[in-house]
């Protein structure tokens, strides 16, 4: 079976104008919307039956290269063309169309796709995530078109891969961790349900590129670790939305992350055993390699404090901990994110203490690695 999948939206604008628009789609494409990453003509003369437009866009986080055959063009309401390639299966074809509407132009997209009981099934989410991009690109043409005809500069367009600081565009490096959002659907479907899980991931997905857009330029290190620090608090919001209390929340996003970073915390901890059969030592060793992996200035401050039965540091600039005072959102950088120091080293079999934290208000993080009580 067929179903269209269709968006509409009024332009206080003439329809000329929008028709001008869309003749230059490849050119324009990349303005239409944040996650369109490029368009050129592949075969043929542009706007023409029979030619093919190659486009590279992402939706909901996964990059997709589609090509679209022009198979009419009816100058000026609109144009449809078929899809090339392997997508056709799941989705036929498509079109454009501009009408007048009172004072202005009526722009429609619309989009065919082939489903049945077990492709409904597998493709909803994508299904769900191609209406809200389309409901986007109908909202950013509308913005585009009016402010020009009032010869203003565009304002920004809406949609998941907002602009970050400077000005800058969050592309593939700010997209959600893998891990993390595999830990948070394998942490929150028991509790929650598969559909509501799935729920909560699509509206953190949703969330996270607005809190991405909030990351500082750091190095590559940070830059992950406040990749996980973004999602996880878009995860927090999104458990809000679903009425759960802060702490409840927390919980479940504390479980996600610490189930998405001890496995390479694990991995460095069995390198470290290979090296060392004193734990203090192989907590020492563990610390500088994340120091030069993670850890590195000018995102982290920190000096070594040790004794003979303790190995420490003393942190006094924590970028994870600046961002997170970024949003106003303190409170939650110690049990989403400080907290998992803690659980590491009570995996790893070394005990921790910690008197406060830069996120707590304190001067410094002091870490202290002591081994456990007889």
């Amino acid at each position: 079976m067929t179903r269209n999948l269709t968006d509409s939206i009024h332009i206080d604008a003439p329809p000329e104008a929008v028709w001008a628009w869309l003749l230059d789609l490849a050119g324009n494409y990349r303005q239409w919307h944040p996650d369109h990453v490029s368009a050129r003509w592949e075969r043929g003369e542009p706007n023409r039956v029979g030619s093919v437009m190659r486009a590279v866009e992402y939706l909901a986080g996964h990059r997709e290269v589609l090509r679209f055959q022009m198979t009419s063009i009816d100058p000026p309401t609109g144009f449809a063309y078929r899809m090339r390639g392997p997508v056709s299966m799941l989705l036929p074809g498509g079109g454009f169309e501009v009408a007048p509407d009172g004072g202005g132009a009526r722009f429609t997209a619309t989009i065919s796709y082939r489903f049945g009981r077990l492709t409904e099934r597998l493709f909803r989410h994508r299904t769900a995530a191609l209406q809200q991009h389309m409901r986007e690109e109908g909202e950013n043409l509308k913005r585009i078109i009016e402010t020009a005809s009032r010869t203003a500069a565009p304002s920004p367009p809406v949609g998941p891969a907002e602009r970050g600081g400077e000005g800058r565009r969050v592309g593939r490096r700010m997209r959600v961790p893998p891990a993390l959002r595999r830990a948070a659907r394998r942490e929150l479907t028991p509790r929650l349900g598969r559909e509501g899980a799935g729920l909560v991931i699509r509206r953190a997905q949703s969330v996270y590129p607005k809190l991405a857009a909030r990351i500082p330029r750091t190095r590559a290190g940070a830059r992950h670790l406040l990749r996980i620090s973004a999602y996880a608090l878009a995860l927090h919001e999104a458990l809000g939305e679903q009425g759960f209390e802060p702490g409840p929340a927390g919980r479940l996003v504390s479980d996600a992350v610490f189930a998405s970073i001890k496995r390479p915390r694990d991995l460095l901890q069995a390198c470290a055993r290979l090296r060392h059969r004193d734990p203090l030592r192989r907590a020492r060793w563990a610390a500088r390699v994340a120091r030069r992996l993670y850890y590195t200035d000018p995102d982290w401050r920190m000096e070594t404090v040790e004794t003979d039965d303790v190995f420490g540091l003393d942190v006094t600039r924590c970028v994870v901990a600046e961002y997170f005072a970024s949003l106003g959102k303190s409170d939650l950088c110690g049990p989403l994110i400080c907290e998992q120091d803690l659980r590491i080293a009570t995996r790893h079999g070394i005990r921790l203490e910690r008197s406060g934290t830069l996120a707590g208000g304190a001067d410094r993080c002091d870490f202290r690695y002591r081994l456990p009580a007889a």
